[in-house]
């Protein structure tokens, strides 16, 4: 029984291991948009649509989009990555599985914006725009 309660016990450290450094080797150079919900939803097209309509924003802004559903996409790659499994992203955000949510972590791998509906690119790029390590990525393109 002591044997099991380990096991279980490691495993489950194991696993809270692997969701803290989900994101972790963007930290500090991208911002990321996790964008969570099924392939067919009309919602999420018409979502995905937006961002691709944006693309010399999304890079000078180091935005990588991944869209979570059955498993994880990277929408702004044409690199082969290897992800963890999307139900690790969704326990990490606490989303139920055909929920959908947008959400954008800063280079700092904090949480800056969460929401269940519609963004459009111009919203998001205003709340990019406005954090102060942007201020600084554009003053000193400038």
């Amino acid at each position: 029984m002591i044997k099991i309660l380990l096991m279980v016990m490691i495993l489950s450290s194991q696993y809270a291991v692997a969701q803290n450094k989900l994101l972790e080797q963007y930290h500090w150079d991208n911002r990321i948009i996790l964008l969570f919900g099924p392939d067919s939803d009309t919602a999420i097209k018409k979502q995905i649509t937006e961002l691709e309509s944006a693309p010399s924003e999304i890079v000078d802004r180091d935005l990588l989009i991944f869209h979570i559903s059955k498993d994880v996409k990277l929408l702004n790659s044409k690199s082969a990555f290897s992800f963890a499994p999307a139900q690790q992203f969704r326990d990490k955000y606490n989303i139920p599985k055909n929920e959908i949510r947008y959400i954008l972590i800063g280079k700092d791998g904090g949480v800056k914006y969460n929401k269940k509906e519609f963004v459009p690119n111009k919203s998001i790029f205003a709340i990019i725009d406005a954090m102060p390590m942007r201020k600084r990525e554009m003053r000193r393109k400038d």
